[in-house]
């Protein structure tokens, strides 16, 4: 059983591998913040938070209700390969996505979240894991918990991006670069780290 700390530790870096990671929900703060500041920010991310909670609390419900060990091993393995796969493809990638709209950022934090495969894929193949760690801590009702830990970083990140285009950043280039090599080693880290674990769980791993 791990402690409280460690669990907030966990949720709180493997939750940086989706926030992190320059999307095109970023590239789109980009453009609406240089002219909003980070006002842009906050109304994307309230919009993000408006589908990923109601997810977030779907997934919980499926797992809450079919929670058995070996289902969460097989979780467990399906998230550590996808989470390298993602890895080395987020450092070898560079994506540039644009959207000209300004306003109604908190709609566009609403559809660039939901139209986004990677967000989707993220919750179903690694976010599961900090999901079922959580109900088997803390039960059902620790989900807020998790998300309040996981959703601060959504917040920060959108706002700092907004904030950082408005005042014209001239280094986000260079950062962007520093990110994808950053979160694209997470991901091979925490991916290895899912499959052992999954592996020694299953006693194929003395």
């Amino acid at each position: 059983m791990i402690s409280f700390l460690q669990y907030v530790f966990e949720v709180i870096s493997i939750s940086m591998t989706g926030t992190l990671s320059p999307g095109p929900l970023t590239a789109a703060l980009i453009s609406w913040g240089s002219r909003k500041g980070w006002r842009a920010g906050l109304y994307a991310s309230i919009g993000h938070t408006i589908v990923e909670f109601p997810l977030v609390v779907g997934i919980a419900m499926g797992i809450y209700l079919i929670l058995e060990e070996g289902i969460l091993r097989i979780l467990g393995m399906i998230g550590g390969i996808l989470l390298l796969f993602m890895g080395v493809f987020q450092i070898v990638r560079r994506e540039k996505e644009r959207r000209e709209e300004v306003g109604r950022a908190l709609g566009v934090g609403i559809l660039l979240t939901g139209l986004n495969p990677y967000f989707i894929i993220w919750w179903f193949a690694i976010g599961v894991r900090i999901i079922s760690t959580t109900v088997i801590l803390f039960g059902f009702a620790g989900i807020l918990l998790m998300y309040v830990l996981h959703v601060w970083l959504d917040y920060v990140w959108m706002i700092l991006v907004s904030e950082l285009s408005y005042r014209g950043c001239k280094l986000w280039g260079k950062l962007e670069v520093i990110l994808k090599y950053v979160t694209g080693i997470l991901m091979i880290l925490f991916g290895l780290f899912f499959i052992m674990d999954a592996l020694q769980q299953s006693f194929l791993v003395p």
